[in-house]
């Protein structure tokens, strides 16, 4: 069963607390792949949510995991470390997952880049239940800046988003028949079906 990988972007104008530079640029325009000069700026306690793209699945489609992903980069100073938290939450803005991540510019580093960083693959929408395409449909993603250690410094926020794996059901085999002539097919599609 061929499986899909789609990455949900930030698709609203994000709300931003705690630092009074807040964003640069709009996060909802950030995409894989774009630049990420100066995206968001955070501070210490400071946070961004936002909401994220819808996903249609076809017929029979099942998700098979939801995985939370950014792109940070600590704003200069060696032997600095931030923690960095990114939070899935549901329609209603209550918390399903948190993922830590820890950037750290090294002692003697003369300068960070944007590192992407991933959480854990979530295989469920509350420890036990499957993904469904409305459970989706209603995620928002919050960053909070949780601490810092050796220093100051800002960091820059590239793309949020959530990569989500989905699951196709199985092509069923069928048969052709055709006594004579050409079959040219130059677009669309065939779809089998059964005849009683």
């Amino acid at each position: 069963m061929p499986q899909t990988t789609t990455i949900l972007s930030c698709n609203a104008t994000p709300s931003v607390t705690g630092f009074t530079i807040m964003t640069e640029l709009n996060l909802a325009s950030i995409d894989v792949g774009t630049d990420h000069t100066s995206i968001g700026l955070v501070d210490l306690n400071s946070t961004i949510t936002t909401a994220l793209d819808n996903i249609s699945l076809g017929a029979g489609s099942t998700i098979v995991s939801v995985t939370s992903r950014m792109d940070y980069q600590i704003n200069g100073g060696s032997g600095i470390t931030h923690v960095i938290q990114l939070l899935i939450l549901d329609s209603g803005g209550s918390t399903l997952y948190t993922d830590t991540f820890g950037p750290t510019n090294a002692t003697g580093q003369t300068g960070n880049t944007m590192q992407t960083y991933t959480g854990t693959a979530r295989t469920t929408s509350d420890g036990s239940s499957a993904w469904t395409e409305s459970d989706i449909n209603g995620l928002q993603l919050k960053l909070n800046f949780a601490a810092e250690s050796g220093g100051n410094q800002f960091g820059f926020v590239g793309h949020m988003g959530l990569t989500v794996i989905t699951q196709s059901p199985p092509i069923i085999q069928g048969k052709i028949h055709q006594t004579s002539g050409i079959t040219r097919l130059t677009s669309g599609k065939i779809i089998l079906k059964d005849i009683l």
